[in-house]
């Protein structure tokens, strides 16, 4: 009578997850593990007798399974007690920094995004059009020395190099991680970072946006955008929220993240003229407060809180004297100083080719631009984000 019962019980526990599992709404993505989930299958003969509806089901009843989430976090927690340094693809430091998983070589790569690069820079070069490319130091690469030993070696560091090793010379280079590591101490660049987060904080961001303004100005014919001061620039902090990193939401936000710094730097919106962006459902939006820092007064804050997400394309026009069309090509290692930047030219485009699918050189045609700048993290030296020209 006991075995009966034990199995009914069992096979009740199954039937009711299996039952929650299909009546509860799927979730289309999952933020820890950063990937789309499986969705519900459609069921077709060919894919039955194929065995392909099997499977499909099987993804997704591993993806939209009831209590998932719930599931992975107790497992989370408890690799954390074992003090486990490789968690969800996140590896955890001895003073808990949260970093990525060491970066492999990708020369190979990094030769195509070079390709594409040269073809940029010599169609801006025959435009006459100025170039610059600011590379902004990745946490992962200049911290490469907190991973642990066991780990294989990350290559970001000779992928970066290999890459300035091949760097078309018809561009002016701003390389930011050696302004870092030439003007900063170890101690004082890990201020400029998030713990928790991939990016850099406000004063990192800040410090690279005045070595890219001070280069611009050395370098540029005959404009004056000299970098300003944090005191020409609002200062605004919520120190009563919680900071939420990219790299703590892969972990359920189970690292201590206090004391990460929750501030932005925005321009004196008085001599802003005009604001558009675009966002990734093709929708117009003119609130500039709608884009840059829309959840910096929330209880959690995260890096899209505090700065702005990817969106394809923002334009500013800005009352100055320096009547110059410049062109931002970013990741988001530029969110933060995208405003700044805008401030010092009458009008600025931003382009995120992640997700504007347009041809750059045409549209740096169209709209008369008369300086272009590239502002990437490190660590991206490859791929879509250097696809500038259309075949």
């Amino acid at each position: 009578m006991k075995n009966k019962m034990f199995i009914a019980n069992f096979l009740f526990i199954i039937f009711s997850l299996g039952i929650l599992t299909f009546i509860t709404p799927d979730k289309k993505i999952s933020a820890v593990e950063k990937r789309e989930l499986a969705q519900l299958p459609n069921v077709t003969r060919d894919n039955i007798l194929n065995g392909e509806s099997l499977t499909n089901f099987q993804d997704y009843f591993n993806d939209q399974f009831y209590t998932r989430d719930f599931l992975i976090k107790i497992y989370t927690k408890g690799q954390l007690l074992l003090n486990k340094s490789m968690i969800n693809n996140i590896v955890i430091t001895e003073d808990n920094w949260l970093l990525g998983e060491p970066i492999e070589e990708n020369k190979n790569d990094i030769d195509i995004g070079l390709d594409n690069l040269y073809k940029f820079s010599n169609f801006l070069e025959k435009n006459q059009v100025e170039a610059y490319f600011a590379l902004a130091p990745n946490s992962m690469n200049l911290f490469s020395n907190k991973y642990p030993d066991y780990l294989k070696e990350n290559k970001g560091i000779e992928n970066r190099s290999y890459f300035l090793s091949e760097f078309p010379t018809n561009m002016h280079l701003i390389d930011l991680p050696d302004y870092f590591s030439d003007h900063y101490s170890y101690a004082e660049q890990e201020g400029f970072y998030y713990r928790t987060d991939h990016h850099w904080n406000m004063k990192g961001a800040f410090i690279g946006y005045q070595e890219i303004m001070n280069q611009m100005e050395k370098t540029s014919s005959g404009i004056k955008v000299q970098a300003k001061d944090a005191d020409d620039f609002i200062i605004d902090c919520n120190n009563e929220a919680a900071f939420v990193g990219s790299r703590n939401i892969q972990l359920y936000g189970l690292i201590d993240a206090r004391g990460e710094q929750v501030c932005r730097y925005l321009p004196n919106k008085i001599n802003l003229s005009e604001f558009s962006a675009i966002d990734r459902n093709g929708n117009h939006i003119t609130d500039f407060n709608k884009i840059f820092g829309s959840g910096l007064n929330n209880k959690k804050v995260s890096y899209t809180d505090l700065f702005s997400y990817d969106y394809p394309e923002i334009k500013f026009s800005f009352e100055n004297t320096n009547n110059r069309r410049l062109l931002i090509l970013k990741d988001s290692y530029a969110n933060p100083i995208i405003p700044l930047i805008a401030s010092h030219f009458s009008e600025t485009f931003i382009l995120d080719i992640r997700h504007y699918k347009g041809d750059i050189s045409k549209y740096v045609s169209s709209n008369g631009i008369d300086i272009v700048l590239i502002l990437y993290n490190d660590t991206n030296l490859s791929g879509e984000m250097y696809k500038f020209i259309k075949d």
